[in-house]
């Protein structure tokens, strides 16, 4: 096999070519990611969990817990206040942060 450049084939089916550099960059974009999350949550006091991609917090007999899959977070609350709390800590952060509910019925 020759040594081909590497590229990216668009949804409209053009192609973009990219540097090994870029190829490298992107790599290191997922960790610098993931730290930059673990050291914002753990300055807001969240704990991490054995799974580096799991966070809680409790207070008294209230908890919040989040998991990390790529670039969604998954967040279960009995308190609506910690969902607004944690929501508005990655919008001051992040800026665009997108709320979207689930399920909040009470069992």
């Amino acid at each position: 096999m020759k040594n081909k450049e590497p590229y990216v084939r668009l949804p409209n089916g053009s192609i973009k070519k990219r540097t090994k550099v870029s190829i490298y960059i992107l790599k290191q974009t997922g960790k610098e990611w993931q730290d930059n999350n673990t050291k914002t949550l753990l300055e807001a006091g969240y704990k991490s969990t054995i799974d580096p991609l799991v966070f809680t917090n409790r207070k008294g007999k209230d908890y919040i817990a989040m998991s990390i899959h790529v670039d969604e977070f998954y967040v279960i609350s009995t308190r609506p206040s910690m969902l607004n709390y944690l929501y508005q800590l990655l919008r001051d952060k992040y800026n665009e942060v997108i709320k979207k509910a689930g399920d909040t019925g009470e069992y």
